[in-house]
């Protein structure tokens, strides 16, 4: 009914829009390649010219710089914009130096983008995009934009026309790495929508100034835009204030009302984002392993890395700071801790250009203010004085009180990850470090919001300053020792490796294995008996060294230990460095942990590894539970798998396990920019089947890594399947160290999966997230509930965008829904609105037998039984089964405000909570939705809400659970909610949305009923 609806509608406007395609006065539409200077002229007070690219790439990409166009197939720059023009009279066209785009025209391009080659072909009027300023494609109707183009001299084009639409977004300064001054428009992608490309932006400043920006250089994915500080841009606007932003779309034009400062203090501007305090994060129990690899790194033992580790985390998280601090130290000197957290109630601080501002812990705003640039301050420590030490600026509202002066040190996020600042009353305040109302106190701040990438980058500097300087000297001799590398040209020289496991090695020739069986380098023993000392391996006969493979090939490996455990040409890595090889004609066959390359990898990093026709081969054992094969690294623990590319088939028998084509089972185990072809073929019972992974748990990111060509096959009961990867997630408490794993720009094309009966948590991306029965109930909380993901710009099959944040899109969903709604099947089945169920239902099955089929359709969701009640009376099938759509657990009516979920009954509440997103579930691997949590301790039957994509603007109701168990809430047909799914209406629904809905229902399902049909 929607696509009818969608066909009819724009039947309807192409109708009333048809105008003839050459009226009389030789006047035509056209879409035309109009060169910025041209497209701008009559928008903006500065000339705006083509966008010059050193990546040759960019420019290219359709999906990047879409509505623009570029004249040098080489991709050298952005030329300008692809929009419609009227033109008076179409003898001129010839004569502009372009040329006409039909139907008939069209350009393949090739691009290489995250070190993938991509190939689009461009037909029709969409072939303007690599074309000749001033190309053409005509239009058959009016457009409801357009340019009016005069020809004298030389052409001309007017401004865009029709009014702008005012719209409500909210605008501000943000850091972002790829401009000096970044503005995002929030808010502005639901008015969009997601086929709307943007033409141009014009800012709009408070003196009437306009300018234009272009496409990747002054604006990218609609709603960041971005100023360098050398553009003309930035010179036309710098000192005043941005008080409009217009947007030209291809669906019409936008006008938003903003207050953005274009500052000259370039400081400020490198300054503006949003800060938390840095050291409470710095000391999170899940980073120390990190902390120690950087100390270490300086040739410093266990003992004394652990004394740094302490020193450097706690040195800075002192509480005391002014007279008490200095009364404390003076006695006690060895105790002496510097405060660096944000005080006076300060939770986060905000630089937006020239306004700062802070919140407390509850989100309430402390101040907002001003601020100018006032000196360079030298401030004493100790007695010694630090010239230019602080950067002050001053604001003139009298209330500012303790926010009057900020004083901010060299330190910003591009240089250090960090930043460093003080703030007072008086500038007499600010000058000492170890006398006076602020003395031991300097707070820091990290990017609110901050990836754990960001943190690890300041923890080095941090740990590279503080402690690399009394370790230059060690240094300095590990540097030599890795210059002795030993050189490696033969195969027999490869196996002697296993003689010297430390050691560096560099290879320095091609080596033919020739099939011979390979003894792989490097085995597997457990450290000790307990649970984790079985995850790390005996250092004395892992290979602990570096192997640099400087480009060559590596051919003909073969292993056949079918109940051996870590084989692959290295058996198990701990703390090594492996890469830069190529690995080719590999047939593995092993029991647990197997692959072509790393069996193991513990703390390791594998990388700029090519795969090409790898084999791993599965045997089931009495350890193969858990399996782990993949064609660069079976299991990994703690390591970092990048820039690796593999062509494979991986095998793996019943009742086994964490199978891809990268990585098999991945435990705190990141992998970037690595790409998967091949094959991953399971038997029975088997689960964790990925195209890049089997599984990815508790890692902190797949970022750039694209599974294409990829086949996954399994058989019967079988779960937790995905494109890129099977099951992956943490659950986003400090005290597990298991972060929510984010998948960012990472790709399933072409890949294809097929199951036997009973599959469940089948993904595009990500199968699922990690659940384990048994830590759910051993362990409690958060084992109890799926692990969490995040999928940031990931892309399916034909390149369309599948989500961008699953919080962002878990967010959004809620505000779809907002309102109040009552059970859906009591309002359309009641007797007035029988005569839409027939004529709905005959369109499809005739006259005669539309009554009886309108019948069955509402008898299927108008049960009043669900859980054990209707499994008892459903459970051998003679009796039909009925699903209850109805409000349970004693509502009648249940609202959706944003975070806030609440239900009544008679008008009484029952239950008001905020619920948070959890991540993606799966109702029985037939259904996929969107799980929310409260934290309320009280919230019982409601503590989780699974929604579905149902929204009354798409399907004119919801489709929702809610319950206290998650495990049971994926179960259609067993558990306490077995034949239950919640069907909402509006309760200030029309006649027409009612009348739409009852049609949703009949077509879809008669739909469905008439296919399943068998033929005649």
């Amino acid at each position: 009914m929607k696509k009818l609806l969608s066909i009819l509608l724009a039947l309807c406007l192409c109708a009333a829009l048809m105008v003839p395609a050459m009226a009389e006065d030789k006047g035509a539409y056209v879409l035309m390649n109009i060169p910025y200077a041209d497209f701008y002229a009559a928008e903006s007070d500065v000339a705006v010219d083509a966008v010059t690219s050193a990546t040759l790439m960019k420019p290219r990409a359709g999906a990047l710089v879409g509505g623009s166009y570029h004249v040098d197939p080489e991709g050298s720059d952005i030329s300008g914009v692809i929009f419609p023009v009227y033109v008076e009279d179409t003898s001129v066209l010839a004569d502009l130096g372009g040329v006409e785009i039909t139907d008939e025209s069209s350009v393949e391009i090739t691009v290489t983008l995250r070190g993938e080659e991509q190939t689009a072909t461009y037909a029709g009027k969409d072939a303007l995009f690599e074309a000749p300023s001033y190309s053409w494609y005509a239009l058959d109707e009016q457009p409801a934009l357009y340019k009016t183009l005069t020809v004298g001299d030389a052409p001309a084009f007017s401004a865009v026309n029709g009014e702008a639409e005012a719209v409500e977004a909210d605008a501000s300064i943000v850091y972002d790495r790829h401009a000096d001054i970044v503005v995002k428009v929030d808010g502005l992608d639901e008015i969009l929508g997601e086929d709307t490309s943007v033409s141009g932006i014009v800012l709009v400043a408070d003196d009437g100034t306009r300018v234009g920006l272009q496409h990747l250089a002054g604006f990218w994915r609609r709603t960041q835009i971005g100023m360098q500080l050398d553009d003309a841009a930035y010179d036309a606007l710098k000192g005043k204030r941005i008080d409009k932003i217009e947007y030209i779309t291809t669906g019409g034009l936008y006008e938003i009302d903003v207050d953005i400062p274009v500052i000259e203090d370039e400081r400020l501007i490198a300054l503006s984002a949003t800060y938390v305090e840095l050291f409470p994060e710095f000391a999170r129990e899940d980073l120390k392993d990190y902390w120690m690899e950087c100390i270490k790194a300086w040739n410093v033992d266990d003992e004394a890395a652990e004394g740094y580790y302490q020193m450097l985390t706690g040195m800075f998280m002192g509480r005391l700071y002014g007279q008490k601090a200095v009364d404390a130290y003076t006695d006690s000197p060895e105790s002496m801790m510097f405060d660096c957290y944000f005080e006076n109630d300060l939770a986060k601080l905000t630089v937006a250009g020239d306004v700062i501002s802070g919140v407390d812990a509850e989100g309430n705003e402390l101040f907002r203010h001003t601020y100018a640039f006032d000196q360079d301050m030298t401030v004493s420590y100790f007695g010694q004085e630090m010239p230019g030490c602080l950067h002050v600026y001053k604001t003139e509202d009298a209330d500012a009180g303790l926010f009057t002066y900020f004083g901010f040190s060299d330190d910003n996020l591009a240089e250090t990850q960090h930043i460093e600042f003080r703030y007072g009353d008086t500038l007499e305040n600010l000058n000492n470090y170890s006398e006076g109302k602020y003395a031991y106190w300097l707070a820091s701040g990290i990017l609110d919001g901050y990836k754990d990438s960001l943190i690890q980058d300041c923890i080095k500097l941090f740990v590279d300053e503080n402690v690399g300087g009394a370790q230059d000297g060690a240094a300095e001799a590990e540097l030599e020792a890795a210059a002795e590398a030993i050189e490696i040209s033969t195969a027999e020289q490869l196996a002697a490796i296993n003689d010297n496991l430390s050691a560096s090695y560099v290879l320095t020739a091609d080596i033919d294995l020739a099939g011979a069986e390979w003894t792989p380098i490097g085995a597997y023993a457990p450290s000790g008996e307990s649970a984790e000392e079985q995850e790390i391996p005996d250092a004395s006969i892992a290979f602990t060294g570096s192997f640099d493979g400087q480009g060559h090939t590596v051919s003909n490996l073969v292993i056949n230990q079918p109940e051996a455990w870590t084989q692959g040409l290295f058996g198990c890595v701990a703390d090594a460095q492996v890469g830069n090889f190529t690995l080719e004609n590999t047939t593995v066959d092993a029991q647990l942990m197997g692959a072509d390359v790393v069996g193991y990898a513990y703390c390791s990093t594998v990388s700029n590894v090519t795969l090409v026709n790898g084999k791993v081969t599965a045997h089931a054992g009495e350890m193969s539970a858990e399996g782990m094969y993949g064609g660069i690294v079976g299991a990994g623990m703690g390591s970092m798998v990048e820039n690796c590319t593999a062509q494979a088939d991986i095998l793996i028998p019943d009742g086994t396990a964490n199978a891809g084509i990268v990585g098999g089972g991945l435990e705190k185990t990141s992998v970037v920019g690595c790409t998967a072809t091949g094959t991953v073929t399971a038997g029975n019972n088997c689960y964790g089947l990925g195209g890049v992974s089997g599984c990815g748990f508790a890692a902190e990111q797949f970022t750039d890594c694209v599974a294409e060509n990829v086949t996954i096959t399994a058989g019967d009961n079988c779960f937790w399947i995905g494109g890129v990867t099977g099951y992956a997630g943490g659950y986003a408490d400090e005290q597990f160290g298991m972060p929510v794993t984010v998948f960012t720009n990472c790709v399933a094309r072409n890949v294809t999966v097929s199951v036997g009966e009973n599959a469940d948590g089948i993904g595009d991306i990500v199968g699922a997230g990690f659940y384990n029965e048994q830590a759910a109930q051993t362990m409690g909380a958060p084992f109890d509930a799926p692990s969490r993901y995040e999928l940031v710009d990931c892309v399916v099959e034909n390149g369309e965008e599948m989500a961008s944040d699953g919080a962002e899109a878990a967010a959004q969903l809620l505000e779809d829904v907002k309102g109040t709604y009552e059970a859906l099947f009591p309002v359309i089945t009641d007797p007035a609105w029988d005569q839409i169920w027939l004529d709905h239902c005959a369109a499809v099955v005739g006259d005669e037998m539309a009554p009886e089929v309108a019948q069955v359709l509402k008898d299927a969701c108008n049960g009043t039984i669900y859980g054990q009640e209707a499994v008892d009376a459903y459970g051998d099938g003679s009796n039909g089964a009925q699903f209850d759509c109805l409000l349970i657990n004693g509502i009648d009516q249940i609202t959706f405000d944003g975070a806030t979920i609440s239900g009544t009954l008679a008008g009484e509440t029952v239950f008001s909570h905020e619920y948070s997103y959890v991540g993606p579930l799966s109702l029985g691997g037939m259904m996929n939705g969107t799980l929310y949590e409260t934290a309320d301790a009280d919230a019982g039957e409601f503590k989780y809400f699974f929604m579905m994509p149902d929204t009354p603007a798409t399907t004119y109701h919801l489709e929702f659970r809610y319950g206290s168990d998650v495990d049971a809430l994926t179960e259609y047909a067993t558990g306490p909610y077995a034949y239950w799914l919640a069907a909402g209406f509006p309760v200030d629904a029309d006649e027409a949305m009612t009348e739409n809905v009852i049609g949703l229902f009949c077509d879809e399902n008669l739909a469905q009923m008439v296919d399943e049909q068998p033929a005649a």
